[in-house]
């Protein structure tokens, strides 16, 4: 187990990278390449997308909430 602090352009950058080798590598039926040969890049680009996700909807939320009251 580990933690790793990633910029958010440094996991976008994973993710578009893994995006162009996920479109190769499926149109010769091995997409699941990605995972098994850059575990660690999709992990990046994954959970920063899921972070920054989370975040932008947390403070969507709360606006919201501020908004109603």
């Amino acid at each position: 187990m580990a933690e790793l602090e990633v910029k958010d352009e440094h996991s976008r950058q994973a993710a578009r990278a893994l995006g162009r080798m996920y479109d190769k590598c499926l149109a010769r039926g091995h997409a699941e390449v990605i995972f098994t040969r850059w575990p660690a890049c999709a992990a990046v680009a994954l959970t920063g997308i899921a972070a920054r996700e989370y975040r932008h909807n947390d403070v969507a939320v709360t606006q919201m909430s501020a908004d109603r009251s």
